[in-house]
């Protein structure tokens, strides 16, 4: 029987770092409790978790903020070659870039603390 069938743990895995990244892990090694690799890297990768965010909603809400900064954009050009935009529009459209900017800080807060809770 060959000698590596005896062994508890028979399967192997080959990690590679840059010389940075082995620099960190030999560091983080070093604070732990573990005294080699192998043992560190098992149980650092069995107890871990994965951490997966879903953006897909921000790529929405991303676009949908680009097309208002295109409306804003045109109405701008026209005001602009016209000079026919009154204070009270142009009031009412730094309003609603207001209320942009607020539901996408909303948003994007209410995503970063869905990803930190997973």
């Amino acid at each position: 029987m060959p000698e590596n069938y005896k062994r508890e743990r028979p399967c192997q895995k080959l990690v590679r770092f840059s010389y940075e990244e082995l620099e960190f892990v030999k560091r983080k090694i070093q604070a732990s409790p573990f005294s080699d690799f192998q043992n560190f890297a098992r149980v650092a990768i069995i107890s871990s978790e994965i951490k997966v965010v879903d953006y897909s909603q921000l790529a929405g809400l991303n676009r949908q903020i680009q097309r208002i900064g295109n409306n804003i954009n045109q109405v701008a050009k026209i005001a602009n070659q016209s000079e026919a935009i009154s204070s009270e529009e142009l009031a009412t459209l730094i309003t609603q870039l207001d209320e942009v900017k607020k539901l996408m800080i909303g948003t994007l807060q209410s995503e970063i603390r869905k990803g930190s809770a997973r």
